[in-house]
């Protein structure tokens, strides 16, 4: 996608609020923040996927694995 006039925010809550003030904004933010927001969300016939990836500086601690096995528990669980 090239979008010609692209405004940068800071935060995820930020494209709600600079949509609502351009008619022909388009912003993605996450469901819950559009959800109680004065906007219109678009109807598609597939969902859009978000990847998120884990890094450390170096092999990650016990504690990083931790956190690892948990992330990959939920996102095993949610394609369930």
């Amino acid at each position: 996608m090239h979008a010609p006039n692209v405004v940068p925010v800071q935060i995820s809550s930020q494209v709600v609020k600079v949509v609502e003030q351009m008619p022909e904004g388009l912003g993605l933010s996450q469901l819950s923040i559009v959800k109680d927001a004065n906007v219109a969300k678009l109807k598609l016939d597939r969902d859009v996927e978000q990847r998120l990836d884990l890094v450390t500086l170096g092999d990650p601690t016990p504690e990083m694995l931790k956190v690892i096995e948990a992330v990959r528990h939920i996102a095993v669980t949610a394609l369930e």
